[in-house]
């Protein structure tokens, strides 16, 4: 197999121990990336873990969080209501990627690794402010009863205390607390919410000096 001069450099700087500096000042992303993937080819399980260190290591200096290791990916995270497909959102991913500075190895390893999570639903009862979620951070100790205090509410106690059953209550917001806790909003995927996850992606994984524009599918440019 014939290498070309700059693979036998790279073997013989993943060979030899350099220091962060040098190799951030000397090296490129794409030849950073080709190190890596040179290093674990060619040289032993020690030698290689070391170097995936430090390449690490420059390779976030350089604003890089994604690597070459095959559970590196990025993570487009869209919101519940969204109607497009995988394809159709890693497609915005693969047209920015197509107009960056992004090295050719990088942009394939994000293409093929790319994950689209759908977010959970929101429930009613993660919307509710109740009792239950704030009472905590506003008291530490044991709260002093206070249900003497609504005498009309006397018929309403169950062991001592005033307990009114959602199924009971006919005051305002009744339809709300009636209805089962788990029950999900209805959502719709707003525009440009596919672009901002996708440049949220970006963020997380590649250098944000520079993003570029990002629009929906099927939007107008």
């Amino acid at each position: 197999m014939v290498r070309d001069a700059e693979y036998e450099d790279l073997l013989w700087i993943a060979s030899h121990k350099l220091s962060d500096t040098c190799m951030y000042t000397n090296l490129s992303v794409d030849s950073l990336w080709r190190c890596w993937l040179i290093s674990k080819h060619q040289l032993g399980t020690h030698i290689h873990k070391q170097n995936v260190e430090q390449l690490r290591r420059v390779l976030r200096r350089k604003g890089f969080t994604l690597t070459p290791l095959a559970d590196s990916e990025m993570v487009i995270r869209i919101p519940s209501g969204t109607q497009y497909s995988r394809y159709d959102i890693v497609s915005v991913l693969r047209r920015a990627l197509l107009v960056s500075f992004i090295p050719q190895r990088v942009c394939d390893h994000a293409l093929s690794t790319v994950r689209v999570v759908k977010l959970a639903e929101v429930t009613l009862g993660q919307k509710l402010i109740t009792t239950k979620k704030w009472i905590g951070d506003l008291y530490t100790d044991s709260l002093p009863c206070t249900c003497d205090l609504y005498p009309e509410l006397h018929s309403h106690k169950r062991h001592g205390h005033v307990f009114i059953p959602s199924w009971q209550h006919t005051g305002f917001g009744s339809s709300a607390v009636q209805a089962p806790m788990q029950s999900v909003f209805a959502s719709t995927s707003k525009l440009g919410s596919i672009a901002s996850a996708v440049r949220a992606s970006w963020r997380q994984s590649l250098p944000d000096f520079y993003i570029p524009p990002m629009f929906d599918p099927d939007t107008p440019q």
